[in-house]
């Protein structure tokens, strides 16, 4: 069985608890993402993102 979130692409846009971020690097279960903004605004880089916490999943939005 795959770790939830291994399908996330570089590039991709997910969103976590009313947040969006895009995928930077996928590790499996956790990668490197960006704060999106919009609009080719971002935000901070966070490392080591999970792509479950808590039971709250990210969800791919684009």
């Amino acid at each position: 069985m795959n770790a939830y979130g291994v399908e996330f692409k570089n590039g991709d846009v997910i969103s976590y608890c009313d947040e969006q971020f895009e995928v930077i690097e996928n590790y499996g279960s956790s990668g490197t993402v960006r704060e999106f903004l919009g609009e080719d605004r971002y935000g901070d880089t966070i490392r080591n993102f999970r792509w479950e916490v808590y039971g709250e999943k990210c969800k791919k939005i684009k």
